[in-house]
């Protein structure tokens, strides 16, 4: 399975080192992407995203309801939390290649990157998505009044594009709607976690089988081996550390993003609310340690409500808040 998600080296250190906040809509494209995509002449929009591909149009259109389901669910989403979301002044590009070396050539033309490892991220530096068009688009289908309502294409296999087009779109969607800010550095259980926790809002429309319920199985294993990662460091990690697997972190990420929405809902905004407020450029651990504990408070317990909410969460079905909701 190829890896998706939005790049914390681009995320982070690309902001960082390559510029600021920039508008809060899409990105209009430079010369560079001009001159190395000319044979990409299609562009659709819809009411809020612009697509630039070389997909048939049938594909585009698909991917193009997709998003716009997934816009109206990210903000429903995150209302539930208390998180004042705005609208993105200009429409929010997406480049859709419908071969891996077209997108591999892009990211290197605009990332310098090799990101041929990939099938998909977001890019705040450009505030652009890059996507190798799913294969199986063509069976998703429109609902009754323009809602989603999407055909799964294999039965009780988990449609794996699908679920890579509304992750990338919640990085996307997170960016560009006031809940987090361009240029400023952000931990990985944060960023991800949004995008991670915002998946699930397509589990109506996914069979039976989800990656969430896979999360939660690698999380609980994760915890009743020991193997978590305490959170005084997990708070401040920017990227995967080596020699840890990637899906783990992200099954910690998963997890507690949701367990602070369920349980530490003022908290989580307040956080969010002052990483916003904050200047681009990098922080260093000590202060993004600093950060997270002025607003959720003393680590120890923390880390008692987190284990109270993994410890009922084993006997809960579906994942659900353990502790009371203290705010």
């Amino acid at each position: 399975m190829r890896v998706y998600t939005v790049i914390l080296l681009i995320c982070v250190v690309c902001c960082v080192l390559r510029g600021g906040e920039g508008p809060a809509g899409g990105s209009s494209s430079s010369g560079i992407d001009a001159a190395h995509f000319a044979g990409l002449c299609s562009n659709m929009e819809t009411d809020h995203f612009r697509l630039i591909h070389d997909l048939r149009s049938e594909q585009a259109e698909a991917i193009g309801q997709v998003l716009e389901f997934a816009y109206g669910q990210f903000g429903a989403y995150f209302s539930r939390y208390g998180f004042e979301l705005k609208h993105p002044e200009l429409p929010l590009e997406w480049m859709c290649f419908r071969r891996e070396g077209s997108f591999a050539d892009y990211a290197l033309a605009t990332e310098r990157m090799d990101l041929s490892w990939l099938s998909g991220y977001y890019s705040s530096r450009t505030n652009r998505v890059a996507v190798v068009g799913p294969r199986r688009v063509g069976r998703w289908r429109g609902g009754p009044e323009g809602g989603a309502e999407f055909a799964s294409a294999g039965g009780e296999v988990v449609d794996v594009g699908l679920v890579k087009i509304v992750h990338e779109a919640g990085h996307q969607l997170a960016f560009n709607t006031g809940l987090q800010k361009r240029g400023v550095m952000y931990p990985m259980w944060a960023t991800e976690g949004v995008a991670l926790v915002f998946e699930d809002c397509a589990s109506d429309y996914l069979p039976t089988v989800r990656y969430s319920e896979a999360r939660k199985k690698r999380l609980l294993e994760l915890y009743r081996e020991g193997l978590l990662i305490r959170l005084d460091d997990f708070v401040t990690m920017v990227r995967v550390p080596s020699g840890i697997p990637e899906a783990d972190i992200y099954a910690q990420a998963w997890g507690f993003f949701l367990f602070l929405c369920e349980n530490r809902t003022a908290d989580l905004r307040d956080y969010f609310d002052y990483l916003y407020s904050l200047k681009s450029g990098a922080r260093t651990a000590y202060h993004l340690r600093r950060e997270f504990f002025e607003s959720f408070g003393e680590i120890g317990e923390l880390e008692r409500e987190w284990s109270f909410f993994l410890e009922l969460s084993a006997v809960s079905k579906p994942f659900l808040a353990g502790a009371p909701n203290r705010n």
